[in-house]
C-alpha cells in the first residue's frame, strides 16, 4: 500500500501510560521526524552520551511543544531491553500472529511502535550488542527506542530470562548489529 505513509502523530496524552520504571530514569530524548534522537532543545542526541539526555517530563514538554515523539535511550547501566517487532505492509499474517504469541509469552509491558503497526516489548535483561533477524531486533544498550504509550499489553516490565534466551537463540550470534 503506502510505504511512505507518514508516521502516526505523537499523542502526548498517552505518554503517561509508559511504565514508571522507564519514566523515572533520566534517559529521555525527542524523536525527530526522521527518527533521529534530539536533545530537548533540538540538537542531535547520542545514545552513548548521557549529557544529551533529559528527564521524562522535560522531554514530554519539549516534544509536545515541537509536535515530536519521545524516545528512551537504552544504556548498559539500566536493567532494560527492548524487543522491536517490525510490521511492514508486506508482512504476512503468520508473522504477525507469531509476534502476538511472543507478546503473550513475554507477558511484559508492550506498546505499538510509532508506525502503529509494529510492537516494542520491554523486559528486564542485558544482551550486550544488539541482535536482529527477519524484522525482530533486540537491544539493551546504545540504542534509542521511540516510545508511544500506545499500550498493547499493560503489564509491569518483567524479567523473562528463559524467553529472552530462546529468542536470542533463534536469532543467533551472527546477526550482531
Amino acid at each position: 500500500q503506502h510505504a511512505n505513509v507518514a508516521p502516526a502523530a505523537p499523542q502526548p496524552e498517552r505518554w503517561a501510560r509508559i511504565p514508571a520504571a522507564l519514566r523515572d530514569r533520566p534517559q529521555w530524548v525527542l524523536a525527530g521526524a526522521n527518527k533521529a534522537p534530539l536533545t530537548a532543545d533540538g540538537r542531535a542526541a547520542s545514545s552513548t552520551d548521557p549529557s544529551t539526555w533529559t528527564d521524562f517530563d522535560t522531554a514530554c514538554r519539549a516534544a509536545a511543544d515541537k509536535g515530536l515523539h519521545i524516545g528512551y535511550m537504552l544504556h548498559e547501566s539500566d536493567p532494560f531491553a527492548c524487543i522491536d517487532l517490525d510490521v511492514k505492509d508486506g508482512t504476512v499474517p503468520q508473522v504477525v500472529e507469531g509476534y502476538h504469541n511472543g507478546i503473550r509469552a513475554f507477558d511484559s509491558y508492550t506498546e505499538r511502535s510509532r508506525s502503529g503497526k509494529g510492537f516494542h516489548i520491554w523486559i528486564e535483561g542485558s544482551i550486550g550488542k544488539g541482535r536482529r533477524k527477519d524484522g525482530v531486533e533486540v537491544y539493551s544498550q546504545e540504542r534509542f527506542i521511540i516510545c508511544t504509550g500506545d499500550v498493547v499489553l499493560d503489564r509491569p516490565i518483567a524479567a523473562r530470562p528463559q524467553q529472552l534466551a530462546a529468542l536470542l537463540d533463534s536469532i543467533g550470534q551472527e546477526q550482531a548489529t
